[in-house]
């Protein structure tokens, strides 16, 4: 079966109602109220939002089991929203046509939790409002309450939560049901090779100068782990790319791939959505379907725990560091090193492997130190599982171009450094092992 690719935008709000809808349109009432009990109408910052799920609160209260009529019904009839009626019933309707198209309801709870934390920023920020507004000092009891909501905004927990914790004998248990170390095959045989046969859990980080290459090598490990991984699911953060640029790099690389299967294709070919592409584009979706998931920008720590939650993946694909927002913070350096952190955390959270791309500090060679190599943040290289850097070897404007792989930093037994042809015009990274032979077409004969 023939399904699309699933591109991002929809916020906790809308898993959170959609899901509550899918529930009535299902008949499954009880879960509904079990559901309904966990949140409350304080979560939605939209008017429209609230009154809807009050709506569906009350429907609960007023019948054993309520479908989506019974909600309209109710709407129509109460006077006490906020919101035009047409709207709220409009919002209904969109949620009831929306019931199909994703198992919103698995990921009720996780938009819970992401409305609570939302609702704790709201918060915090309402009572950073009124001190600046104060003539008087704060109580000392209004001062421990402005702190421990900027502490949660910090630590990204919210009010009631507490953070997993494991006995020694439990730790054990697990470690013994495992045979070996959790790793993701992403088909690229110098990674794989090097990490003892896939990204095992931690973050990676992938730098390089402007231009260098750094995201096709992620987009082909991204594609790579969908081709050989059936059940993965792959979360993709966003940074400056367009949606058309990504997906016509992603189809060039992606023909190269699977060159048994369709003709290979260059960017070009990809960009001007010639027939070859379309053959490639529906191969691509033939085989990944709905398993990748593009977020748009801006990219946060938050949005990323937010989809880790929401899609369960198998691997994140941050690019890049640079591109990603905090906010509260004068230096630009400490906020990156948070942002990292809380990608650190995330990763160690969800038991998945991120890869993070990001551009070298001005000055940096292949010789350069850890800690000296990422623009901007310094917690990327310490913290990284390993830590690869991309070097163009002799002629920048050679095609393909030869590229070293350097491997900086490895938790892994193997540190080898690998010399690779990249072909810009496939966006497609291969061994340099072979000569390159122009009777080829420009690639090492296979």
């Amino acid at each position: 079966m023939t399904t699309t690719m699933q591109w991002a935008a929809e916020t906790p709000a809308d898993y959170l109602i959609n899901g509550l809808v899918k529930l009535l349109s299902d008949g499954m009432a009880s879960s509904a109220r079990a559901a309904v009990a966990k949140a409350s109408e304080g979560l939605f910052d939209n008017p429209i939002d609230r009154d809807l799920f009050r709506a569906i609160r009350l429907s609960l209260e007023f019948s054993s089991s309520p479908g989506p009529l019974e909600v309209k019904l109710l709407i129509e009839h109460d006077d006490s929203g906020s919101s035009p009626v047409d709207e709220v019933v409009s919002r209904l309707v969109n949620a009831v046509s929306a019931a199909g198209s994703i198992a919103w309801e698995h990921h009720i709870d996780s938009s819970i939790r992401l409305l609570k934390a939302e609702q704790g920023i709201r918060r915090a920020r309402d009572l950073g409002r009124e001190l600046l507004a104060a003539t008087s000092r704060p109580t000392p009891e209004r001062c421990d309450e402005i702190v421990h909501a900027a502490r949660q905004i910090q630590d990204g927990i919210t009010a009631g939560e507490r953070a997993g914790a494991a006995t020694l004998t439990e730790i054990v248990d697990r470690w013994k049901s495992k045979s070996e170390e959790k790793l993701l095959p992403t088909g690229f045989a110098p990674i794989d090779s090097a990490l003892g046969g896939g990204l095992p859990v931690g973050v990676h980080g992938i730098a390089a100068a402007p231009g260098a290459g750094k995201s096709a090598l992620a987009l082909q490990m991204a594609a790579g782990a969908l081709l050989h991984n059936p059940e993965a699911r792959v979360v993709w953060m966003r940074g400056e790319m367009t949606n058309d640029l990504l997906l016509s790099r992603l189809l060039a690389c992606w023909s190269q791939m699977r060159e048994a299967t369709v003709d290979p294709i260059t960017l070009r070919d990809a960009l001007r959505r010639s027939p070859d592409a379309t053959t490639v584009y529906c191969d691509m979706i033939e085989v990944v379907g709905d398993r990748l998931v593009v977020v748009d920008p801006p990219v946060t720590p938050s949005a990323i725990e937010r989809w880790i939650d929401e899609v369960g993946p198998a691997l994140v694909v941050v690019d890049y560091l640079q591109r990603v927002e905090v906010g509260g913070f004068k230096d630009r350096r400490v906020e990156l090193d948070h942002a990292m952190r809380r990608i650190g955390t995330a990763s160690t959270r969800a038991d998945i492997p991120i890869v993070v791309v990001s551009s070298v500090a001005k000055g940096t060679t292949e010789h350069s130190d850890i800690g000296t190599i990422t623009k901007e943040s310094n917690q990327l290289d310490f913290d990284a599982h390993t830590y690869w850097s991309l070097w163009t070897l002799g002629d920048k404007d050679a095609r393909p171009r030869r590229v070293l792989l350097k491997n900086n930093k490895s938790r892994s037994d193997q540190t080898a450094d690998e010399e690779l042809w990249f072909h810009g015009a496939a966006q497609f990274y291969e061994r340099a092992a072979a000569p390159i032979y122009e009777e080829f077409g420009g690639f090492p004969p296979r």
